[in-house]
């Protein structure tokens, strides 16, 4: 079974109908660059997304992605970056314990600079970016 048919969400089916229709699963991590990104951005554990969004803002060719990881067996909400369809994830990386399976959707993280303000990093966060129509589908055009 798929990390994303495990997943429980604390929020609507509906939403959790939509998350499973826009994610992308991944199994290819490039550690030799989540490891260069934990160290040069000064990566903190259970920061992922302020990690993976000071990352993807000073570096433009990486995707930010929102969605899941399976750590050590268990579905938790997690960012991490995407390039050349391979997870970059400097916030397992300070440990050297990735996940075996990531799951996510990108997000235009232009239009989530004005985000930042008005929400915090946590569970919530994909469901705000889903009623406010602030992601893109896996083709790169706009939520529906």
């Amino acid at each position: 079974m798929m990390l994303a048919e495990q997943t429980t969400f604390h929020l609507d089916a509906d939403y959790t109908s939509w998350l499973k229709h826009r994610s992308t699963s991944y199994t290819i991590i490039d550690k030799e660059t989540s490891e260069l990104f934990r160290d040069r951005y000064h990566s903190k554990m259970k920061a992922c997304y302020t990690n993976c969004w000071n990352i993807a803002i000073s570096e433009p060719e990486y995707s930010f992605y929102i969605g899941h990881v399976d750590a050590l067996g268990l579905p938790l909400s997690h960012a991490f970056l995407v390039k050349d369809n391979k997870v970059i994830d400097p916030t397992l990386a300070i440990h050297n314990r990735y996940g075996k399976e990531y799951y996510g959707m990108p997000i235009d993280k232009w239009k989530f600079v004005g985000l930042r303000e008005k929400a915090h990093w946590d569970d919530l966060i994909p469901n705000y970016l889903y009623r406010s129509g602030l992601t893109k589908n896996r083709e790169g055009g706009e939520s529906e």
